[in-house]
């Protein structure tokens, strides 16, 4: 079922075969979906629903739209073998209003690049707008484990403290 701000058009064609014997007309009846200007969706990707649906979230509440996305497709390099050098499976997204750029060529299907590209630069989107996303608290995680461990180290190889019973 299609939402209600789409169009369906019906064309009926008529064609006139100019080579034959015997003149006849041809006609079709075909119809074609008609989808407003500024509401392009987003078509699911190779992952998982969650996973879809998760980007989707992501997107919402950062205030990135498909339609602020400039996407190219590169062919990309690095491992993969001769499909990844035939094909143009490398994603690049460009954020208009802001800027960002953000390239991906991780796998090598162009759908699960395209999804893996959309995910980073809504990460970068949150992370400029202050939002927390699964990649800055993972980064926390590693900052506080660091610094636990530079903690502990430095106190078990601290110099022995001098008591005031110790004269040399």
């Amino acid at each position: 079922m299609l939402p209600s701000s789409f169009v369906i058009a019906a064309y009926l064609k008529v064609r006139l075969i100019p080579h034959s014997s015997v003149p006849c007309i041809w006609t079709f009846l075909s119809a074609k979906e008609i989808q407003p200007l500024g509401t392009r969706l987003l078509k699911p990707f190779a992952v998982s629903e969650e996973k879809n649906r998760k980007l989707l979230e992501l997107m919402a509440a950062v205030g990135m739209r498909e339609e602020d996305i400039e996407e190219r497709f590169i062919r990309s390099s690095g491992a993969g073998g001769q499909h990844v050098n035939k094909s143009a499976t490398c994603v690049q997204l460009k954020h208009l209003p802001t800027g960002i750029e953000v390239k991906c060529m991780r796998d090598r299907s162009q759908s699960i690049n395209r999804f893996l590209a959309r995910r980073e630069l809504a990460e970068k989107l949150a992370e400029k707008a202050g939002i927390a996303t699964s990649r800055s608290s993972e980064q926390d995680k590693l900052r506080r484990r660091k610094a636990s461990r530079n903690r502990k180290s430095r106190q078990k190889y601290a110099p022995p403290e001098a008591s005031p019973d110790d004269k040399h």
